[in-house]
């Protein structure tokens, strides 16, 4: 069989590279040298540390199953390097398989890295996939799809999987340490609660724009500490649940973050919230690459290019461009009368063109 083609460790120089994330390099690190084998499970441990180190083994062992679950596409699923702008917005947060050939065209490493939440930046760290799958299958998926990926072509890639929630959970670890305080001490197991601050919703059977059932009254009564678990079923109303306890229980002018992992429970929230979008002090925006849906008219860029204030200054722009064109015009038919007069013109369209011009050039000033 033919030999790998060494490649360079790091992106391709043409490549923009993302900052070193210094969370997670041990993480590919660790995945480099697993050798086929998915990283062990640590012992539990009551300790601060220790539960922040379980989270970070746990984030690695899911990145090692989707790498060792995955199955490389066949050439039509593969692109050029660099993508185009649009296809490197929906890349943020990404796996992507790399592949970069040599100047012998020879069985290429395939590399795997991360991209940044940008899209078009990829993490420094690398990392070779024979080092996840074993080094004999990585040569056969090479020779049946990565070779004939490549074609023409000295750079291709395709998507591994979206990670943007184990990434997360990666850098939170990372900044927990750092920072600690109460919520690090909420968090670990046993750890001790301080009481949250909640205001006491309204009663059952206030009105509110979203009408709230008995169990989710209760729900919301019974908030108390700093970290609280609420749980259910798919239909049971949880969403209906977090709006009332953000526009009732959060004390007045307070900011809250609301976070989700599936773009669906993204866009149940962004609904709820939309029903009570019109009043004052309420407004709430949407972020993230992937918003779809509802979640994606809430926003910032689309909040402010509805804004009443920037459609009125669209109009005055629109206005000031077609006075411009007018002008330009104006002055382009005086050129032809004095300096050269243009050829007689037969056109019905051209004539009245003309037309036009002229008696805008005659009309008083």
């Amino acid at each position: 069989p033919p030999k790998p083609v060494p490649t360079a460790q790091g992106p391709p120089k043409a490549t923009p590279a993302a900052k070193p994330d210094a969370k997670l390099d041990p993480v590919f690190k660790l995945l480099e040298e697993s050798n086929g084998k998915i990283p062990a499970v640590l012992a539990p441990s009551d300790s601060t540390l220790g539960y922040l180190a379980g989270v970070d083994r746990g984030c690695v062992r899911e990145l090692h199953a989707l790498l060792a679950q995955w199955r490389v596409p066949g050439p039509s699923d593969w692109a050029s390097w660099p993508p185009s702008r649009e296809a490197a917005k929906k890349l943020g947060d990404t796996l992507i398989a790399f592949l970069e050939l040599g100047s012998e065209r020879e069985c290429p490493d395939l590399r795997v890295y991360l991209v940044g939440p940008g899209g078009a930046k990829l993490h420094p760290t690398s990392l070779l996939l024979s080092s996840v799958v074993g080094p004999q299958a990585a040569f056969r998926l090479a020779v049946a799809r990565v070779i004939p990926a490549l074609g023409q072509r000295q750079r291709a890639y395709c998507e591994v999987g979206y990670c943007g929630d184990l990434v997360g959970a990666l850098r939170a670890t990372s900044l927990l340490r750092r920072r600690g305080g109460t919520l690090l001490e909420a968090l670990r197991p046993h750890g001790a609660l301080t009481y949250g601050g909640w205001q006491k919703p309204l009663a059952a059977g206030a009105l509110r724009a979203l009408p709230v059932n008995a169990s989710q009254h209760e729900a919301l009564s019974g908030l108390s500490q700093n970290l609280q678990l609420i749980t259910g079923p798919p239909g049971t109303g949880k969403s209906t649940t977090i709006h009332a306890l953000v526009i009732e229980c959060v004390p007045a002018r307070e900011s809250v973050l609301i976070t989700a992992v599936q773009n669906k429970a993204v866009e149940a929230l962004a609904e709820k919230f939309a029903s009570s979008a019109g009043v004052p002090g309420e407004g709430f925006v949407v972020v993230g690459p992937r918003a779809t849906g509802i979640a994606k008219l809430w926003t910032l860029e689309e909040q402010v290019a509805r804004d009443p204030r920037v459609l009125a200054v669209s109009r005055w722009q629109r206005r000031i461009s077609m006075v411009q064109q007018m002008l330009h015009a104006g002055l382009a038919c005086l050129l032809r009368r004095f300096f050269n007069p243009a050829p007689e013109r037969t056109s019905r369209r051209a004539l009245q063109r003309a037309a036009w011009l002229e008696r805008l050039v005659a009309a008083p000033r």
